[in-house]
């Protein structure tokens, strides 16, 4: 029924400006959905019963558990000093911590039906999903839970568009059944995830046509598209390298989800492809904390997290994503910068917002002119009137840009302080204004460039905050 609506949505979609909330309203009513939801919920009541299905987020402690907690409770109720350095309170202590929580492994090694399923419809082979780090490495479900959900998109594809049938890998010297790979590193605070497969390879002169038609690039200009950037391309919606739409894929709005969910979380994802070897997908995450101020990672050998680093990746992401979605512009990063805030450079216009709260910072986007000159036409579009003091408005034209992706990253980072983010408005300087000196201060740069000029992303704040950095 769910790919049924899909397909009456991918087919209004062509009626443009004629298409009206309505319309939408009368495919996507609750009451089409109602009956098979029932349906399906009438099954997993019967086979797992009503108690099991009410217990949301129940936990459940064992006897042994329950005892054992008792038994603390009335010592420290008896005013007994509890010395938690011993071995034995040390094991009952991490049985506890992790009592929510789940293994990154186990998250991965769950997904393994999910794939097997896929290649058994798809008539091809597939091994056991193979792990590799991440036993020690547990996270707290509830906080990563729409990007774990996503994952499902990146294995799924990885059955249906990279894993050759058993008669196509056979005829290029393959073991019949693929094999998916994932590795799980925790490095500085920030979980490295690597899920790769051994199939075919993305297709990218197919992704290029897909480009095309999509209306993202002219011909000649995908053509001149380096192989990576076209790789990147499969997270853009519409794009999938399917000519038909299965249920498994073809609509090319999975891995678009993916990316969403991976750059709400503050992190990063990128693929590589090799034609005839496969392809590997690598997500750099941030750190959560959970509602007790906990982080929702524990592991070993835990460090200090790289706050303004944390910071920096949500204000990078979502600059990319306003920038490309907002006025169909990529950023590319040239480099980056540290140092003592006397040797800062800025550009020609730039606005600094202060960023209040446990992290104290400021934060500035130092624009290139002609980026400058781009954002106010931008912004000023479909207006007719053209008022006198153009620098006033171009001004005010960058403050509102940086305040909208500023306001974005708040909203994304708010983990890194319970207490809440405030922001100042928005100063601006010219070329020719110094930046306004702090005492015992650094900064942190980014440097990314776009067709129409060059954006510096800066951080500035105390030099411990820089130098505890890890």
């Amino acid at each position: 029924v769910l790919h049924q609506m899909e397909t009456l949505l991918s087919t209004v979609l062509a009626q443009g400006d004629a298409l009206t909330r309505q319309g939408i309203v009368g495919i996507v009513s609750p009451h089409r959905l109602q009956r098979p939801f029932d349906e399906d919920l009438s099954v997993l009541t019967n086979a797992l019963g009503k108690e099991f299905l009410e217990n949301g987020r129940g936990i459940f402690l064992s006897s042994d558990q329950a005892l054992q907690l008792e038994k603390l409770a009335e010592r420290l109720l008896q005013g007994e000093a509890v010395d938690a350095s011993t071995n034995e309170m040390q094991r009952f202590l991490n049985e506890f911590v992790t009592l929510r929580k789940v293994t990154f492994e186990a998250v991965l090694t769950s997904f393994d039906s999910l794939v097997r399923q896929a290649a058994k419809r798809l008539d091809k082979e597939v091994a056991a999903i193979e792990v590799s780090g991440g036993t020690e490495l547990w996270i707290d479900p509830q906080m990563y839970q729409a990007f774990l959900h996503s994952l499902g998109h990146v294995l799924r594809n990885a059955v249906v568009h990279g894993l050759e049938t058993p008669e196509d890998r056979w005829s290029a010297k393959k073991h019949d059944a693929g094999k998916i790979t994932c590795e799980v590193a925790l490095e500085k605070d920030v979980i490295k995830l690597s899920i790769a497969d051994d199939g075919a390879g993305i297709d990218l002169d197919a992704v290029r046509q897909r480009a095309v038609e999509a209306g993202l690039y002219a011909e000649d200009e995908a053509r001149e598209l380096p192989d990576d950037e076209v790789a990147s391309l499969i997270f853009r919606e519409k794009i999938s390298t399917l000519d038909t739409v299965t249920e498994f894929s073809g609509r090319g709005i999975g891995l678009a989800a993916v990316r969403v969910e991976v750059e709400k979380l503050g992190g990063t994802v990128e693929v590589r492809t090799v034609a005839g070897q496969g392809t590997q997908f690598l997500f750099t995450l941030p750190l959560q904390r959970g509602e007790s101020g906990q982080r929702g990672v524990l592991a070993i050998h835990d460090k200090p997290g790289d706050y303004p680093g944390l910071v920096m990746q949500s204000i990078i992401s979502k600059t990319r994503d306003y920038f490309e979605s907002e006025h169909t512009t990529r950023l590319t990063e040239l480099g980056s910068d540290n140092g003592e805030l006397e040797s800062l450079e800025l550009l020609d216009l730039t606005a600094i917002i202060g960023m209040g709260g446990q992290i104290k910072l400021q934060i500035a986007f130092s624009f290139q002119e002609s980026l400058a000159d781009a954002v106010y036409e931008w912004m000023t579009a479909g207006f007719n009137d053209h008022p006198d003091d153009v620098e006033k408005h171009r001004q005010a034209a960058v403050g509102e840009v940086v305040n909208t992706i500023l306001g974005h990253c708040t909203i994304d980072i708010q983990y890194l302080d319970r207490q809440g983010i405030s922001m100042t408005p928005p100063v601006i300087l010219g070329r020719a204004t110094p930046f306004p000196m702090m005492d015992d201060a650094a900064f942190r740069s980014t440097h990314l460039n776009t067709a129409m000029g060059r954006l510096d992303i800066i951080l500035i704040g105390p030099r411990e905050l820089f130098s505890t950095a890890t």
